[in-house]
């Protein structure tokens, strides 16, 4: 949503959103009616300062800034007890792979979760890692006591011995599904995807997985001459794709946060 955005359900304000490239998502439950819902939303791109949540400020705008609902949105519908997305709209689960060599591999998965009904409630939460081709290599679980209309949060670790590294000519990656479950029963599913890999700069120049690398990158904005900021996903696949074939192994987003889809992206092609 650019630049600012107030969104409403059945006339009730759910809540304003400032700057134009993140992420937001407002808790509607409370405001949810039986038959037909109204759902409104106020796009202003008017010349407003924007201190608070863009660079330019008030007149010294950088780059173009573009009204209006240019990337997805969705409506999301969950169990009582479900992985709680309210983090600055994360999935609200987070892998961190530590400590990687050939040889292993510290993991961590923390996971949020968020308990709506009316009483409180056990929740295990189960991460299952899966290696590239989806063979398991392991399993992470852990409970939590949530107090009704409360957040708790699980964090489970393990050590992943002989991990297949991610690199830029051969992008591994694993994929982790984490469930919350209540009484036995499954009551959301979240599914992220990372990759083992170790990079540093040090003295002798940028290392990837103990190998130096030579970078070669490019500065990229979010814009194509057809549709402005409202990138589809098939001019996203077309340009990463072109970057690949420049042997690009290096992208500057710029100036800002681009679309999850062009993330996963460039983890998908090195």
């Amino acid at each position: 949503m650019a630049v600012f955005a107030d969104v409403y359900l059945n006339g009730h304000h759910l809540g304003q959103h400032r700057g134009a490239f993140t992420r937001f998502v407002f808790d509607a439950t409370d405001h949810v009616v039986d038959g037909e819902n109204v759902l409104a939303v106020r796009a202003n791109n008017e010349l407003l300062s924007t201190a608070d949540s863009l660079p330019s400020g008030t007149g010294k705008q950088l780059y173009n800034l573009y009204g209006g609902i240019y990337r997805k949105a969705w409506l999301l519908e969950t169990d009582a007890v479900h992985v709680d997305p309210t983090d600055h709209a994360s999935s609200g689960v987070y892998v961190t792979p530590t400590n990687v060599t050939a040889e292993g591999a510290d993991l961590a998965v923390r996971a949020l979760v968020r308990n709506a009904s009316p009483g409180a409630r056990e929740v295990r939460v189960r991460s299952r890692v899966r290696e590239p081709r989806g063979a398991e290599v392991a399993t992470l679980e852990g409970t939590v006591g949530v107090e009704a209309g409360a957040r708790g949060e699980v964090v489970a670790s393990t050590h992943v011995a002989g991990p297949q590294l991610w690199s830029t000519t051969d992008p591994r990656l694993y994929t982790v599904d984490t469930e919350t479950l209540v009484d036995g029963r499954a009551t959301d599913r979240v599914q992220e995807r990372f990759g083992f890999r170790d990079f540093r700069f040090d003295g002798k120049g940028f290392t990837l997985n103990g190998a130096p690398i030579l970078l070669r990158g490019v500065g990229k904005h979010q814009e194509t001459e057809a549709h402005l900021s409202a990138v589809s996903d098939d001019e996203l696949r077309q340009e990463w794709a072109l970057l690949k074939d420049l042997g690009v192994n290096l992208a500057r987003l710029a100036h800002y946060p681009h679309s999850a889809m062009e993330y996963d992206l460039a983890d998908e092609q090195g």
